[in-house]
C-alpha cells in the first residue's frame, strides 16, 4: 500500500475498522449484509464522517450503458475518499471480493478501499453473539 495514501487516510481507516469491530462485538453473527451496513452508517454519523450509502456507478460498454452497480459505502475525508465494501459470508476474504472493489474504486477513481467481512459461522437464524475471539476481517486494497 502506499504510505503517503496510507498516512492521508489513517484516521478514517482507523475509525472505519473500529466501527466494524465494535458492532460485530454488539450484533454478533447471523444477521444480513444490509444489517452491518446501517450500522456502519448509524456509527460514520455519530462519528461526524461524511459518506454516501449505496451510491451508484454506470457500468458502459462502447460508451454504451449496460446497467449499474452499487457501492456499499463511499467515505470523505480530507478531500479523499475510501470505497467501503461489506460482506456477511461465512468465509474468508479473496480474489473475487478484492477484483469487485477494485472495479468499483477504478469506476470512480478512488485510491483506497477497505474490505469488510462480518463473519457468519454456521450461521443461524436469529441473533447469535459472535464469539470474542473472532472479528471482522478487514483488508485495505490500493489501485
Amino acid at each position: 500500500m502506499r504510505y503517503d495514501l496510507k498516512n492521508r487516510m489513517a484516521r478514517v481507516t482507523d475509525i472505519i475498522a473500529a466501527l466494524a469491530k465494535d458492532i460485530y462485538r454488539t450484533l454478533g453473527s447471523g444477521h444480513s449484509e444490509a444489517a452491518y451496513q446501517k450500522a456502519m452508517e448509524v456509527g460514520l454519523r455519530l462519528q461526524h464522517v461524511r459518506f454516501e450509502a449505496q451510491k451508484v456507478i454506470e457500468l458502459t460498454y462502447q460508451n454504451h450503458y449496460i446497467g449499474e452497480e452499487n457501492i456499499d459505502l463511499l467515505v470523505e475525508s480530507n478531500s479523499q475518499e475510501v470505497i467501503v465494501e461489506l460482506k456477511a459470508m461465512n468465509q474468508n476474504l479473496g480474489p473475487p471480493e478484492e477484483q469487485q472493489l477494485r472495479n468499483y474504486m477504478r469506476g470512480l477513481s478512488v485510491e483506497l478501499g477497505v474490505l469488510i467481512n462480518f463473519p457468519q459461522p454456521g450461521r443461524t437464524k436469529g441473533k447469535q453473539k459472535a464469539e470474542p475471539e473472532i472479528e471482522p476481517e478487514i483488508k485495505m486494497v490500493t489501485l
